[in-house]
């Protein structure tokens, strides 16, 4: 079976746990980690792993756990600790997740320029 392709320029792990791999969601994530190289931050690496609880009363909630890594360290991000964190489209998990990672890139981005310009 081929890998399919994917439009990411940085290299990226994509696992599932309790769920079926989907390439849709794959490209997404994929999508999103390029967009996190548009905070001037060089990712050096990304990993993903998205994941089904078991079903409950509304179905599966997801939750997304990732970690990217650049030249300054390393940004994690996990919503499955806080089930306020979890969603029941993985969609928005995911889309939650990047928006929280690309937040702390820049937060940490802007810190490094802040103390540089000290004297």
């Amino acid at each position: 079976m081929q890998e399919p392709e994917t439009t990411a320029s940085v290299p990226l792990q994509v696992t599932y746990r309790g769920m079926d791999r989907s390439e849709a969601l794959e490209e997404r994530i994929a999508e999103r980690v390029d967009k996190l190289t548009k905070t001037g931050e060089r990712i050096l690496d990304a990993k993903v792993s998205v994941e089904a609880s078991q079903p409950h009363n509304r179905g599966h909630l997801f939750s997304v756990h990732a970690v990217v890594r650049t030249p300054h360290g390393e940004f994690v991000v996990s919503n499955d600790k806080d089930p306020t964190g979890s969603h029941e489209d993985a969609y928005v998990a995911v889309r939650d997740a990047m928006d929280a990672l690309q937040r702390r890139i820049i937060e940490k981005r802007e810190r490094e320029i802040e103390r540089r310009q000290r004297p």
